[in-house]
């Protein structure tokens, strides 16, 4: 069977590393700073599951404070003062992580698990 360049050259150079993973530096981190900081304040309550999904409204993200424009989906989280709060999609994926972190550590402390 006869290898290809392309293939040849790929099998002369071995294994690469996967794109796609976050430096320790990320801006993801940022954002989970960011939360954890909100979450230990007070300023953001701890987020669940039950959420309503949508296009975005124009409101304020909870948690990056930008607008949630029309072409973003808008994840619309229960709780809180003002009943509910708006957020995007990566940014209420690290809010919903960062709770039941949050909520993990309350657990642990009560000796509830």
């Amino acid at each position: 069977m006869r290898i290809r360049p392309v293939q040849r050259e790929l099998h002369q150079r071995g294994p690469r590393a996967i794109s796609g993973g976050s430096p320790a530096d990320a801006p993801d981190d940022e954002l989970r700073q960011r939360v954890r900081r909100a979450l230990a304040s007070g300023a953001l309550f701890l987020a669940d599951r039950k959420t309503r999904v949508g296009r975005g409204s124009g409101g304020l993200c909870a948690v990056c404070t930008s607008a949630i424009t029309e072409s973003e989906v808008e994840y619309e989280v229960p709780g809180g003062v003002s009943g509910t709060a708006v957020a995007h999609l990566l940014c209420y994926l690290v809010w919903r992580q960062e709770s039941e972190a949050a909520r993990l550590r309350e657990d642990l402390n009560e000796g509830r698990m």
